[in-house]
């Protein structure tokens, strides 16, 4: 199956989505309860409460959506990947990697906030890396800023992104302070509109409920949990160690790249601790930028038996958690 992936024949998308399919039939069948949290950001609470009634009476609508977010996402990193030439044959392995971590953690494969703002990251993220050649780089950078403000709409520490941003940008081109300021102006014309809308209708009580402060989570993941986890550490580690193993056969650009993608890992890792949180579905946004480095593993091991042993062992796990644990 990676020697599959690792080619980029157009039909491996098929094949992609089948792949993912079987990965996430369990919760197609057995999917965890919608449930509302505090820190759900008031557009997401919104948006799940408009679909509500239609997704309680037919839970498959659920998983078929969250199963295209997902697999969208995964085939929008994978032109990421491909468009930047960060590895030197272009591949399926990052949609791959993608799929194959969130199939992992149950809370992975529900709806949430932090699960549509992945799409967004995704964007973020492309837009930051074609700054270097853009010709319209105070629109694009305009328009970063409002995607961070509509991410923080749907989960308020999200809004932290503006920092990654920044760090982005400041990476692939000289910093301009006017350039900055546009995505200053991007994020403040969003919270504009909220603020001038709460004003109007009476509502500006509303900016209370935006709770924003550093705390430890209280979660106590069981043993299935902590074996996902422990796969996904792994295989991190391994595509950490080949992607420096062959840093000095790179150009400047692509080791940015890659230095860039562990500081996003590393960054969004912290990003759920600023709001309580009583599961694992938030970092999520992690998988952005790891299913990167874990694609990174499965190109660079040189052993092919090494490399079908880790991608089966982990669908193995996978299966035995869904099924038998």
């Amino acid at each position: 199956m990676i020697g599959v992936f690792r080619s980029n024949n157009p039909l491996n998308a098929s094949i992609l989505f089948v792949y993912g399919l079987l990965l996430k039939l369990y919760w197609f069948i057995h999917l965890p309860p919608l449930t509302d949290r505090p820190s759900d950001g008031f557009l997401y609470t919104a948006l799940i409460d408009l679909v509500r009634p239609a997704l309680q009476e037919w839970r498959f609508i659920e998983a078929v959506v969250v199963y295209l977010f997902l697999f969208v996402q995964a085939m929008s990193l994978n032109y990421l990947m491909s468009s930047r030439k960060m590895t030197a044959d272009n591949s399926f392995l990052p949609a791959m990697a993608y799929l194959l971590i969130t199939s992992l953690l149950p809370e992975w494969n529900i709806l949430s906030p932090t699960l549509l703002i992945n799409s967004f990251l995704i964007w973020i993220l492309f837009k930051i890396s074609t700054l270097a050649t853009a010709t319209r780089v105070r629109s694009t950078l305009f328009n970063i800023g409002l995607g961070v403000g509509l991410c923080s709409f749907l989960y308020f520490p999200s809004i932290l992104l503006l920092i990654l941003v920044i760090v982005g940008v400041a990476i692939v081109r000289p910093v301009k302070v006017f350039e900055m300021g546009m995505i200053f102006l991007g994020l403040l014309t969003t919270w504009y509109f909220l603020a001038a809308a709460l004003y109007l209708t009476d509502q500006m009580k509303f900016f209370s409920t935006m709770e924003f402060g550093f705390d430890l989570p209280d979660i106590w993941p069981g043993k299935a949990e902590l074996g996902g986890l422990a796969l996904v550490l792994l295989l991190l580690l391994i595509g950490f160690y080949y992607v420096q193993a062959y840093s000095s056969k790179q150009i400047v650009r692509v080791r940015k790249g890659w230095s860039f993608i562990l500081f996003i890992l590393l960054f969004l890792g912290c990003i759920p601790l600023f709001q309580d949180n009583s599961d694992l579905r938030d970092w999520i946004m992690t998988i952005v930028p790891g299913s990167l480095l874990t694609s990174a593993a499965f190109y660079y091991l040189p052993v092919r038996f090494i490399r079908s042993i880790l991608h089966w062992g982990v669908v193995g796990f996978i299966i035995f958690f869904q099924y038998f644990s």
